[in-house]
């Protein structure tokens, strides 16, 4: 009878532990760590490939800061059936597991904690990262790798460089609130300002121009606003792609106000894609186009630069 031969088991190697890791959810890299504890060590070096990031403060019957990791979402509050403050995780929406903070510990110590321990690892990539509300220790955290960057509305919304996360390059598509001084603002491709407080007198329209992003989108802005900074860029050659969406919210808008925008302007009328546009001509190759974002129940007003000849006279 044959003996059989015992071969060594292999030991995964780094570069494929990465990769393999790199595949999984935020949940399951968790779980395949408390299935093998021996790769827990390396687990922590890894970077992870998140798909959103949540992080607020609520308070609604009490305070309390949120995280959402993927599918994991974790409360930093106070836990009446354990009377003290607790970090609860949410496993599904009936599972959950409370944890006692120290008594020392206070709940955004304990938020910085999680979070820095989860997220302080270089070479982390998130597809979009949303926060509510200015969180002190954001920018104690290595840069990430952020695709698009939400902050949503707040009234602790952070007015100055140094108040927000560090990314490792510009953000393809930002979501803001107000405006301030930081280098996210100035470098991403696409912003959307949702503005809580415009001010035309503080010059909001002028910062907005030194921008170098490809599409900058506004809501909340009084629509002479919205008409005097048409007439500038009217006046302003900026390069071909770039465009300025004015949120409206109102179906139809476009259709009574475009006419009289092009005499405001002194453009001539013209369709685009088959839309109703008005157009101005800046010199030889540029073109600038007003028209609605569809054909009818418009809730936006669109002024962009194209090559000439874009759109046709009506």
């Amino acid at each position: 009878m044959s003996k059989l031969s015992s071969k060594p088991t292999k030991v995964i190697g780094y570069p494929c532990l990465t990769l393999l890791l790199g595949k999984l959810s935020f949940v399951r890299r968790k779980q395949l760590c408390l299935a093998c504890p021996a790769l827990r060590k390396q687990e922590n070096t890894i970077p992870y490939n998140l798909e959103i990031i949540g992080i607020g403060a609520y308070c609604s019957s009490s305070y309390y800061l949120c995280f959402k990791i993927d599918q994991l979402t974790v409360e930093v509050c106070y836990y009446k059936s354990l009377q003290t403050n607790c970090c609860v995780w949410y496993e599904s929406e009936h599972k959950k597991t409370a944890t006692a903070l120290p008594n020392n510990m206070s709940m955004e110590d304990a938020a910085e904690k999680l979070f820095m321990f989860y997220m302080n690892r270089q070479g982390t990539n998130i597809k979009k990262f949303v926060i509510k509300g200015t969180r002190a220790f954001l920018p104690k955290c290595s840069p990430l790798n952020i695709g698009t960057l939400c902050f949503e509305w707040s009234h602790d919304a952070p007015t100055e460089h140094g108040a927000w996360i560090k990314t490792t390059r510009p953000v393809d598509h930002l979501k803001i609130c107000n405006i301030f001084r930081d280098e996210a603002l100035t470098k991403a491709k696409s912003v959307f300002v949702d503005f809580m407080n415009f001010q035309e007198e503080g010059g909001d329209f002028e910062t907005m121009m030194n921008w170098k992003c490809e599409t900058l989108k506004v809501r909340g802005v009084p629509f002479d606003s919205m008409v005097t900074h048409c007439w500038t860029l009217s006046k302003t050659k900026l390069p071909i792609g770039y465009s300025f969406i004015y949120d409206h919210g109102r179906p139809n808008l476009e259709l009574v106000t475009l006419d009289w925008l092009g005499m405001q302007v002194k453009g001539r009328k013209t369709f685009w894609n088959g839309r109703k546009c008005v157009t101005i001509t800046m010199d030889d190759s540029t073109e600038f186009n007003i028209h609605g974002d569809k054909d009818v129940d418009s809730l936006e007003i669109i002024m962009e630069y194209n090559p000439r000849g874009t759109a046709i006279d009506r």
